[in-house]
């Protein structure tokens, strides 16, 4: 997809960052857009319809993350030898993936709220429960708690008496810190499709794939630029607006 619409992707990211980036220069695209670099993430589906996975562990970090890139979806259906073969392509703008994103964001906020306030809610009566009425405990205790979401570096960091060893406000911290990340794990969601109903009524990318996607681009940003200034200038007519009279 990368060769298809002419994107580049930086050697300095890594797997988990931007997929591609589209550089915006030529004689087509508007003065006040060259040079401009659009990060695109990039999704395929093999079915022969938009059907999207997205991610294990979906949460609010990956919807912090991608409402601001712009996004490919590549179709792919198989021929008649059984192959798989691209069908058509989908481009959608921050904007239009908005809606999606806020559905997902709403469906998760109850247990990120959880997530958020039952960690402080543990007290060395519950400290007791888990872990016993011991006065100090060791490196073996604490990783008994944390696990791997350690390394040794943070429990040493941690250990707050003599030898190595934690005091009771030391594991409680580290419980509270535990119950967090639990939390957190079962907040997020398996893999979310984006269904093919979203998708209705969208173009198709068919041909003239690295030119029509740069026209779509240079769209939308105009429509995003738009948008900005008429909500600044009606937000400036709102400040600068007499305040009304009574008439008497």
């Amino acid at each position: 997809m990368r060769t298809l619409f002419n994107l580049v992707r930086p050697e300095e990211y890594g797997r988990a960052d931007i997929d591609a980036v589209l550089e915006l220069e030529g004689n087509a695209i508007p003065a006040e857009y060259q040079g401009h670099q659009i990060s695109f993430e990039l999704k395929s589906a093999t079915s022969g319809e938009p059907d999207i996975s997205t991610v294990r562990d979906f949460g609010l970090h990956y919807i912090e993350k991608w409402r601001t890139l712009h996004w490919l979806f590549g179709v792919y259906d198989r021929d008649s030898h059984g192959d798989l073969k691209l069908q058509y392509c989908l481009y959608a703008s921050p904007a239009q993936m908005k809606p999606w994103f806020d559905q997902m964001s709403a469906y998760i906020a109850p247990d990120v709220a959880l997530v958020e306030c039952v960690p402080e809610l543990i007290d060395m009566e519950v400290l007791t429960t888990v872990l016993g009425e011991a006065d100090r405990f060791s490196y073996e205790d604490a990783r008994s708690l944390m696990k791997n979401q350690y390394k040794r570096k943070q429990y040493d960091q941690a250990a707050d008496l003599p030898d190595g060893y934690y005091s009771r406000n030391a594991m409680l911290t580290l419980l509270r810190e535990r119950c967090r990340y639990v939390l957190h794990r079962g907040s997020t969601l398996n893999n979310p499709h984006i269904s093919p109903r979203y998708f209705e009524g969208w173009e198709r990318i068919e041909r003239n794939h690295a030119a029509r996607l740069r026209e779509l681009v240079v769209e939308e940003l105009q429509k995003s630029d738009s948008q900005d200034t008429s909500g600044h200038t009606s937000q400036q007519a709102k400040e600068g607006e007499a305040p009304p009279t009574s008439g008497k």
